[in-house]
């Protein structure tokens, strides 16, 4: 009698012992290789995972699906919304994660904490209610997409202090045509002068805030913000911004539009999200990515999002992030994995209680028996010469660090 596999529907070779390929509930034959199990397995009997789905209720949910389940929320009925990536992405987040990384002391890196998340590990982080939470997506088309956005928060089950969207797409003058209304949320926003582009926030209706004219701006094919003063404890205020950049010159933005915001902002705590088209990837080898970066970090902000947030299965970029400048402030954040467009969603759970430093030995140098004369003489060996033979400053830094 010929067997077929079910799973692969090619012919199981008969031999000796070939009832140890038959599921014992429906008596069909599989190929070991197809069940991933090993040829020499000493299993005697098993069931297929077919017959396993019908007397296990719970064996073909995924994680995320599980969680869901358990807490009486459903996905069967999403056609917008992208629960997982692909097997291709999500090979490609397995080896990309971490690949932005701070090079500065441990105090800035250990203070913030940026990974992955699907669905089912978000509902199982425990975010402080105590925590500043913030949400930023780009949502390529807010009225197109805002079923969708409701469906996420839903099951992320989590109400958010801030959300900021990009590409609204909503035009600068005109009044959207669907709702856009969020139960817990008041919206507020800049309109684009363009098919593409437009930011707006989603505030707690349980915070007191205040809007920032100056800050908030529209310049067609450059870029569009909208900044909130918001209240998060008594006189205690953070000013919160979202900001989209479009696709023209980068060094042009940063140049006439995020300059004008950052040295605006005064001394408040500043927290900026968005899509700002610049991949933080390539700041060692792309000279606007790294002016964009520079900029930024001369005014003591820091990223907080450091995996890449647009994947493909050819490329991955970190163009979409949280910022801000208050190197006190710990993060707990990162990438959430289900997307409603081709970008992924960033959150950060912000806390405003100061860090404590870690207790660390700490080194100095002791001028106790330092020896002027001898020092001069060490300098006096050295060829300073050679420091005019190259006219490349970092050629020169080279010669100098091996001095």
């Amino acid at each position: 009698m010929i067997h077929k596999c079910p799973l692969c529907s090619k012919r199981v070779k008969n031999h000796a012992s070939i009832d140890k390929n038959r599921c014992i509930n429906c008596n069909n034959f599989f190929h070991f290789k197809c069940l991933g199990l090993n040829e020499g397995s000493k299993t005697p009997s098993w069931l297929c995972q077919v017959c396993l789905s019908r007397n296990l209720p719970f064996f073909d949910l995924d994680s995320t699906n599980l969680q869901l389940t358990l807490q009486a929320r459903s996905v069967d009925d999403l056609s917008g919304l992208k629960i997982l990536p692909n097997f291709t992405i999500q090979s490609l987040l397995d080896k990309i994660s971490g690949s932005f990384t701070i090079e500065t002391d441990e105090f800035i890196s250990d203070s913030t904490v940026s990974r992955y998340y699907k669905i089912d590990e978000f509902l199982t982080k425990k975010i402080s209610h105590n925590a500043f939470s913030i949400l930023h997506m780009n949502i390529s088309s807010l009225q197109g997409h805002i079923d969708d956005l409701k469906i996420l928060l839903s099951l992320l089950n989590h109400k958010f202090s801030v959300i900021g969207i990009t590409e609204t797409r909503i035009r600068e003058g005109s009044d959207p045509l669907l709702s856009i209304d969020i139960d817990g949320y008041v919206f507020k926003g800049v309109g684009t002068k363009t098919s593409c582009g437009g930011v707006g926030l989603y505030i707690n209706s349980d915070l007191d805030f205040s809007f920032r004219k100056k800050l908030s701006l529209s310049i067609k094919n450059v870029g569009e913000s909208i900044f909130y003063d918001i209240s998060i404890a008594k006189n205690k205020k953070v000013l919160v911004g979202c900001i989209y950049r479009h696709h023209s010159s980068l060094r042009s933005f940063v140049d006439d539009f995020l300059v004008k915001i950052i040295s605006n902002t005064g001394k408040s705590t500043c927290i900026l999200l968005g899509d700002f088209n610049a991949d933080l990837l390539k700041i060692d080898n792309h000279d606007d990515s790294n002016y964009f970066y520079n900029v930024l970090t001369s005014q003591s902000y820091r990223p907080l999002i450091l995996q890449p947030t647009r994947v493909t299965a050819s490329s991955a970029t970190l163009i979409d992030n949280i910022f801000i400048n208050n190197m006190a402030i710990s993060s707990s954040g990162g990438n959430i994995t289900t997307s409603i467009s081709d970008h992924f969603s960033q959150f950060s759970a912000l806390n405003f209680q100061p860090t404590k430093m870690k207790n660390q030995d700490r080194w100095g140098r002791s001028y106790r028996n330092f020896d002027n004369d001898a020092f001069d003489k060490e300098l006096l060996k050295i060829d300073w010469d050679l420091l005019f033979l190259d006219k490349n400053c970092n050629e020169k830094i080279k010669i100098f660090l091996k001095m």
